[in-house]
């Protein structure tokens, strides 16, 4: 599920054949992002009435607008008039989720970040990279995104990367700090976690490893 500030943008990115998924050139108006009707239970009432076992959210895409409670940078939920700044799409997400006896999981794109120009696979100046300091800084906020989705909400049934998580030798995040209990082997790299997702998921190969 994908809910967020482009969701109350009224423009075809595809069509404007804009740079950065079009992330960059949309400007940073967390304003936007203002839901007048938003209802979790909802959601999860019509996911089980389909039959859904479990549902991820995107609990933050290539904008960088992040859709929970955080001060690693002013682009989310608390510079939103949602609730005063007091919102919180994940923390209503995953409590919909239980209340409805649904699987939650969470997507976090680390590779692409339009507010802190930030581009695939991950590297600073729109893509470029060429920054240590700046690179090093980027990785310590993705770091810090992953404690608190991980760390706060509880247990999750899966974690999803799109396009991977650039390596920390590459100026990547080190997640495995974050990670303290093995759950999986993911290519060549030992996931671990103390958070306990049964699955850890990348794409765009979409390959799923588990408990």
């Amino acid at each position: 599920m994908r809910f967020a500030r482009r969701s109350f943008e009224d423009r075809d990115l595809v069509a404007q054949g804009q740079d950065l998924q079009g992330e960059l050139v949309l400007g940073t108006e967390p304003g936007l992002f203002n839901p007048r009707k938003l209802n979790t239970d909802q959601w999860m009432e019509a996911a089980k009435a389909m039959g859904a076992k479990y549902a991820v959210l995107v609990a933050k895409h290539g904008s960088g607008f992040m859709c929970w409670q955080s001060d690693l940078y002013p682009y989310g939920m608390k510079e939103s008039p949602y609730k005063n700044g007091q919102g919180d799409i994940v923390r209503d997400f995953v409590n919909s989720c239980r209340k409805y006896g649904i699987r939650p999981g969470i997507y976090a794109h680390m590779g692409c970040n339009g507010y802190l120009e930030v581009d695939n696979p991950g590297l600073v100046n729109r893509g470029k990279g060429g920054d240590p300091e700046k690179q090093a800084r980027y990785a310590r906020i993705c770091e810090g995104m992953l404690t608190e989705l991980w760390g706060n909400y509880g247990a999750l049934s899966e974690i999803w990367f799109d396009g991977g998580v650039l390596d920390p030798g590459k100026g990547g995040p080190d997640m495995l700090p974050i990670l303290p209990a093995s759950i999986a082997s993911f290519s060549h790299m030992k996931i671990i976690t103390r958070y306990a997702p049964s699955h850890f998921l990348d794409s765009p190969s979409g390959k799923k490893c588990g408990l």
